[in-house]
């Protein structure tokens, strides 16, 4: 039998299986109450509306639907991306921007990074940050520096300390990448003022900023802050969303709206990666913005999700006062929980799983491999009640952990 890993690449060393994913895996194969994936909660969807007018599209589009289409995207789905960008979030592109749809934002995370990140190229993220994107980054061996966060997202203040320490050693950030608004992991969102300051340190320091936006419509108080795009006066920022947590994770759709010649460069390799983004999906996606699907799930989500945030809340605090501190965050689909001390919360999963709940461990999130005493929480996905049992759950397999002496 040969041995075929002798034949691998070197680059496939930097590639690490997603925490998430695995635990997906988990979930699929036995009945357990998960934190741990980023699933919106789909029993509040629209399915007969949304059906009805894919019924009305699809018998006239069904032909176009069925084949292959610009790697650039569908100009309807693009128009729409537009206005939806400009009447939800205030964001209008300008004359040097240009938009390209995604098959999801995690093929924006590999495009960027394929087309911006050479070997030794600093960036910087949030610590802690989303996982996908390290994992993207990685295999393009950058230099990576993190900055930390509070309640109001990423501290721009350490953030020009940094920049000015790095400018004095004669270093060049090639970009920053954020997720400003409810943050994932963190539930966190970047304050005006400091979305302000990150805009006018990239100007200073002259290094991009690429955007991830996936849950600013998810607010459970206030409105949708203004991205970071609309302050963008010459085509720094690079701005990407997705449909998979207003509509659909199946549709795998996103988009990036950026400066036109990176948009040109990521639509050369997309055209290698995956020529476009299905077709189908695209027409289900023009039509489901169009008939304002998506505010209909949202209307009907959110005060949900606020109610599950809300418990979530009470069971931290009920069982984890005394034990540590979490972020609380004003929207989105998570929150991050810190014990005190040595707690390694990978160990810590495993006495939860086997006690029947699952959480992703946090240091997964912590480009330094810091963070070992954290875990992401997920509220959007379980009910309430799998909220207050897995979290008591949670709790007694925490004392189980605890007294068996295996902090470190």
């Amino acid at each position: 039998m040969v041995n075929v890993s002798e034949f691998f690449s070197d680059e496939l060393k930097y590639y690490r299986q997603s925490d998430v994913r695995e635990l997906l895996k988990v979930t699929e194969s036995k009945k357990v109450i998960s934190f741990g994936g980023g699933l919106p909660d789909f029993s509040m969807f629209p399915f007969k509306e949304a059906m009805r007018v894919l019924e009305d599209s699809l018998m006239i589009n069904f032909q176009k639907a069925m084949q292959y289409a610009p790697t650039k995207g569908i100009s309807q789905l693009i128009d729409a991306l537009r206005d939806l960008m400009k009447i939800e979030l205030g964001v209008e592109g300008r004359e040097y921007d240009d938009m390209i749809i995604l098959t999801g934002s995690q093929q924006g995370l590999d495009l960027v990074a394929r087309a911006l990140i050479n070997p030794g190229d600093i960036i910087i993220v949030e610590k802690p940050t989303y996982l996908a994107a390290l994992n993207s980054f990685r295999p393009r061996k950058p230099m990576i520096y993190g900055v930390s966060q509070d309640s109001d997202g990423m501290k721009t203040n350490e953030l020009e300390i940094l920049l000015r320490e790095l400018n004095s050693q004669g270093k060049r950030v090639k970009f920053l990448y954020t997720v400003p608004s409810n943050h994932n992991p963190a539930g966190t969102t970047l304050s005006e003022e400091r979305r302000k300051h990150l805009y006018e340190l990239s100007t200073q320091y002259d290094f991009l900023i690429f955007e991830d936006d996936p849950y600013n419509l998810i607010m459970f108080e206030d409105k949708p802050v203004k991205p970071i795009k609309s302050l963008d006066q010459s085509g720094r920022v690079i701005y990407m969303s997705t449909l998979s947590k207003i509509l659909s994770p199946g549709l795998r759709i996103g988009w990036i709206m950026a400066d036109k010649r990176l948009v040109e460069a990521i639509e050369l390799i997309k055209q290698v990666a995956d020529l476009h983004t299905s077709t189908l999906s695209q027409f289900i996606a023009i039509e489901w913005i169009k008939r304002k699907i998506y505010k209909d799930f949202l209307s009907s989500s959110i005060p949900v999700y606020r109610k599950k945030r809300d418990t979530m809340l009470a069971m931290l605090e009920e069982n984890f006062s005394s034990e540590g501190s979490w972020t609380k965050p004003k929207g989105g689909l998570f929150l991050l929980l810190t014990l005190n001390g040595q707690v390694n919360t990978r160990d810590l999963l495993k006495v939860a799983m086997k006690r029947g709940v699952v959480f992703v461990p946090g240091e997964a999130f912590y480009h330094d491999g810091s963070g070992k005493n954290t875990m992401r929480l997920n509220f959007s996905y379980p009910t309430e009640k799998e909220i207050v049992t897995g979290m008591r759950i949670l709790k007694e397999a925490y004392l189980e952990f605890i007294h068996s002496g295996f902090t470190h």
